[in-house]
Order: C-alpha cells, then sequence, then structure tokens
C-alpha cells in the first residue's frame, strides 16, 4: 500500500517530503539535541505526525548526519539491502553485537532457495505483466494514438517473452534432473552455474537478465502500467535472488585473481553448495477432498543453494572501504575456530575473565534422577517415558529448592512439547505447579510477549513462591533477554541442544568443513569439531541468562550424563 501510494503521489507526507527535507533534519536534530536520547519506532511515529512528515523517510534523512546508527545484520552483509537503504559503510566503524550469531545468519544471508512454486509464480507473474502490454498495444492500435496516461514500461514484449521462455526452460531443466534414492541431490557449487548455462544464461547476458527481471519486480510491486496487477513479484524475487549469485562470485573471482592472491585463490564456488529436494506439500485452503481424490499430483522441487562459509558475506563488507570490523559476544570461544570461519584478520582480540567470584554462582552436574534413572537426552533416549518422568521428578526437587524464578532450557520445542505432555500424563506438572508457576515459551511473537509479563509479573507477586519458565536453546528467552536478580536465581539445561545430525544442510556443512580442512591443510575445525561447538555454544547462551551483573548470583545446573565428559 505504502508503494502505491507514493507511485500515485497520494500520500501527503511523502509528496511534501521533498520541500520539507532540510525540516525533517531539523526536527530530527532538534529533538535529539533537547531530549538526548535514541528514538525508538514509536517515538518515530509519534514525531511525524506532530510535524506531519513520514517517519520512515524522516529516519532514512537523518541517518545522513547521524554519528551511529542501529540496524539489523542483514540491512549490513547484503549489498543490495545495503545499496537499497542508502547505507554506505566506506570509511565506518562497524559493531557486530551478539556476535555469535553472525556466522549462521552471514551463511543464511549469502544462500538461498528457488521452489517450483515460486518459478511457476515468477512465470504468472511475467505472463500478467506481458498481457497488460499486448492489450495495451491493442488498444493503441484501435485508437490510432497512444495512451499517453499510461507509464511506458521499461521494457519490451520481446524481452518479457524471453524472459518467460528462460523461466520454463529453467524449471524444465530443474525437473529433468536425475535424484537420488531419498529423492534429493547433492552437487557442487559450480554445478549451479552449469544448470543456468544449460538454458542459456551465462555471464554474458547475466547482468542484462537481472536488470529486466528487476524493473519488472519494480512494476509489478508499485503496480506498475496498471494497478490492476493481483501480483507483487514475490515469485520473480525468488528467481533474482538466485540468479544473482552467477555476477556475484564471477566478481570475487575476478577480483581475487587480479589482486595478489593470484594462483593461491579458491573459486568462490568451493564455499558453496546445490542442493535439489521435492518441495514441502501445503494443504490448499479451500480444496475439495472429493474433486481432487484419485488424481496424481506431480510434486515440484526446490532448487537450495547453500552458503557454508561466513566470510563470503563478510568479504564483500570487508571489501566495501570499512575502516574497521568490531564483533562483541560472551559465547565466541574457541576464537582461532570462530576467525577461520570468517576468513578475515582479527590483529586485536580481548578475552576477560568473568565479573563475578566463584562465590556467586553454583554449577553442578546432575547424571540421575530421583529414581536412580540415567538423565540422558540423546536422540535415542529423549522419547523414553521413565527418563521423561525422571527429569521431571528432578525438575520438581529443584523447584522445591530454588527461590524466586527458575529457568529450564529443552534442545528443542519437540522435546519440550514431549516433557510436558507426559509430565502433565504423570501428574508430575502439578507438583512442580505447587512450587512454582510454570510459562512455556511459545513461538509467536504476541504469546511471547504475554508469557513473558505474566511471568515478572508471577516473580513479583507475594502470594506465589516464584515462577519457572520453560524455554528451548536458540529460542528468544535464550537471546539476549534479562532475567537478573530473582527473576533468573537458576538455570537448568535438560540436555545438549546439538542440530539435528540428519538435516541434509547440516550434513552439507559438515562434509564441507572436512574437506576443507583436507585441502588447505590449516588450523581450522572439521565437521565433528563444529557440531559439538554449535551445541556449546547454544549451552553458553543459555546459562548466561542467569548472571546479568557483577552483583548477580545464582546457579547452574547440566542435568545430562555427558556433561561429565572431559569435565
Amino acid at each position: 500500500m505504502c508503494r502505491q501510494m507514493t507511485k500515485q503521489r497520494t500520500c501527503y507526507p511523502y509528496v511534501k517530503f521533498d520541500d520539507k527535507r532540510q525540516k525533517a533534519t531539523d526536527v530530527l536534530a532538534e529533538v535529539i539535541g533537547k531530549e538526548s536520547r535514541v528514538m525508538d519506532i514509536e517515538d518515530l511515529v509519534q514525531l511525524g505526525r506532530k510535524h506531519q512528515l513520514c517517519p520512515f523517510y524522516m529516519a532514512k534523512e537523518g541517518q545522513g548526519s547521524a554519528d551511529v546508527i542501529f540496524m539489523p545484520y542483514q540491512y549490513l552483509l547484503d549489498p543490495a539491502a545495503r545499496k537499497a537503504s542508502g547505507v554506505d559503510v566506506s570509511g565506518c566503524i562497524v559493531i557486530f553485537d551478539e556476535a555469535h550469531n553472525l556466522e549462521s545468519i552471514c551463511e543464511e544471508s549469502a544462500s538461498s532457495e528457488l521452489k517450483a512454486s515460486d518459478l511457476a509464480m515468477a512465470v504468472n507473474e511475467t505472463q500478467d505483466v506481458l498481457t497488460t502490454m499486448l492489450q495495451r498495444e491493442a488498444t493503441e492500435t484501435v485508437l490510432g494514438t497512444s495512451l499517453s496516461s499510461t507509464t511506458e514500461p521499461e521494457y519490451t514484449v520481446n524481452e518479457l517473452t524471453l524472459l518467460k521462455t528462460l523461466l520454463l526452460e529453467l524449471e524444465a531443466a530443474i525437473d529433468a534432473l536425475q535424484l537420488s534414492h531419498d529423492k534429493t541431490l547433492k552437487k557442487s557449487g559450480r554445478f549451479l552455474f552449469e544448470l543456468f548455462a544449460s538454458v542459456g544464461i551465462n555471464e554474458n547476458n547475466i547482468n542484462q537478465l537481472l536488470e529486466l527481471v528487476g524493473k519488472v519486480i519494480h512494476d509489478l510491486s508499485l503496480g506498475g502500467e496498471s494497478a490492476s496487477f493481483s501480483r507483487n513479484g514475490a515469485g520473480l524475487t525468488k528467481v533474482f535472488d538466485m540468479l544473482k549469485f552467477l555476477p556475484m562470485i564471477c566478481t570475487r573471482n575476478q577480483q581475487a585473481l587480479t589482486s595478489k592472491q593470484g594462483s593461491r585463490h579458491l573459486d568462490s564456488t568451493h564455499f558453496y553448495r546445490t542442493f535439489i529436494s521435492l518441495e514441502e506439500k501445503k494443504a490448499s485452503k479451500g480444496a475439495n477432498p472429493w474433486e481432487t481424490a484419485g488424481k496424481t499430483v506431480k510434486q515440484g522441487r526446490t532448487l537450495h543453494y547453500w552458503c557454508f562459509s561466513a566470510g563470503a558475506a563478510m568479504q564483500d563488507l570487508a571489501d566495501s572501504g570499512i575502516h574497521s570490523i568490531i564483533l562483541t559476544s560472551g559465547t565466541l570461544s574457541p576464537i582461532s575456530a570462530f576467525t577461520n570461519e570468517m576468513r578475515l584478520p582479527f590483529p586485536v582480540q580481548l578475552q576477560n575473565m568473568h565479573i563475578i567470584g566463584k562465590d556467586q554462582v553454583f554449577l553442578g552436574i546432575v547424571t540421575r534422577g530421583p529414581d536412580g534413572t540415567e538423565l540422558n537426552s540423546s536422540y535415542h533416549n529423549r522419547s523414553d517415558i521413565t527418563y521423561q518422568k525422571s527429569l521431571g521428578n528432578t525438575l520438581v526437587n529443584v523447584a522445591r529448592t530454588v527461590p524466586a524464578g527458575l529457568l529450564v532450557f529443552f534442545p528443542s520445542y519437540g522435546v519440550m512439547e514431549q516433557c510436558v505432555r507426559t509430565w502433565e500424563e504423570a501428574g508430575i506438572m502439578d507438583n512442580i505447579c505447587k512450587r512454582k508457576k510454570i510459562f512455556v515459551e511459545p513461538k509467536g511473537k504476541e504469546p511471547f510477549e504475554q508469557a513473558m509479563t505474566g511471568y515478572y509479573e508471577a516473580i513479583q507477586n507475594p502470594a506465589l513462591t516464584g515462577a519457572a519458565f520453560f524455554a528451548v536453546c536458540r529460542g528468544k528467552v535464550s537471546e539476549g533477554l534479562d532475567f537478573a536478580d530473582i527473576n533468573g536465581r537458576a538455570v537448568v539445561i535438560t540436555g545438549l541442544p546439538f542440530p539435528p545430525r540428519m538435516d541434509h544442510r547440516v550434513v552439507l556443512k559438515m562434509d564441507f568443513l572436512k574437506q576443507q580442512k583436507a585441502l588447505l591443510k590449516t588450523d581450522c575445525i572439521d565437521g565433528e569439531e563444529w557440531y559439538k561447538l554449535c551445541a556449546s555454544r547454544a549451552v553458553n547462551q543459555a546459562i548466561g541468562r542467569v548472571i546479568r551483573h557483577r552483583h548477580d548470583y545464582g546457579a547452574i545446573l547440566l542435568c545430562d550424563t555427558r556433561y561429565v565428559v572431559g569435565t
């Protein structure tokens, strides 16, 4: 709606913005100077209403004179997002807080996927624009005059026809690939470009193709020459995100070859893998089961292009003329493994001791429950009812002992839901509730905020003996929320949060690291070390909730026999 209104010039704050551009900067300077504070979204909206200025464009204009700009990782790591947001990082000092997340976010920002449904949508979007153009040309022929009120598109019918043909050929090429017995196909990073070349997409025409796709996406998102477009360019956007890897990687390779790296440079596709899988089926809304019964519907495929080196994204940022990159986190150890993943030199490193004394924290490993059952949340044991009941009764004893707030972390939502279900059926939840009011981490944003508010209120309620919050490692609770003082007097870790071992992306990542270590013969970690490191970093993040300042204190209980190994 915003884009359509700005395109049609029906948004008053936007239309008047050019006239008020200097005023927008003055308003920000005045407010910041008087109140000396950082404004959040609500503050900007209130300020925009007061001065009849668009909060978005006001904030965007203000970044030009700002000394410090806060933004999500993706705005920095994605070159296209930096360009769209007008973020110039040359000569800047970039600080990544909570940098333990940087590795996964870098890899994700440098990866892409293209589903069969996305390709089909892209074909339909192209056809939609093509049909509109042909109808306009036919109308102009009948009237014998040009429709001057209609915006002239920056592409031709022939170009759209060629785009549609390429999309259909790419769809056919993906469908023609021979999958293995598990209905997947694992290929090198170079394979994606071979796939593109098979349908006529190569280094010679990719930039023109991307420019064309970008223009069509722009017209669709704004309503284009006809506000009646029912599509917004979502399918073509997915195609664009996949195609952009060809010029990006070719540019990286060319820069490396002409630099001092010379022959030591690895082809950038070395850090990627191509993966084909069947597209996950989604239930069609409003589908008639009587009409679909007996019909054979061919399942589409998904083309994945996965990056397995955080340095691929970081290198683009480093090459943008940045003055310095600073990473801060309490859980980056071991530093050597992290710096190898970033593929950037960090000449200055600082590792500090914790600010609390040994008498402010208790660390214990609980290997058996009250009935003597071994506590082991391994994949083969976590669904065992006897184990689940023993773990639950262990928490009953912990809840009886720990005052105020208690945090309990599980390896995953699935494990947490299984345990809660078993404890409810066995009456264990009732026993915990006698000591603590229980809150369970939900997945939705609004329910989560309600749960957190309820938890904090229960801690302060004198009629209760505290509260317990059941959460998930790598979830929202474990990432940066504050449980200082009585809000978190103890944290319980109920297992080891390893990544899913059979997940195709995890398997390929481990294989990549194994090959990397053998190829480069450096001090980098192998797949098994990375797999264990993922779990230990997630545990460190979770247990970090219990100590929030130098006067804080609490207990850490690791309820799994596997923590004994190596202690």
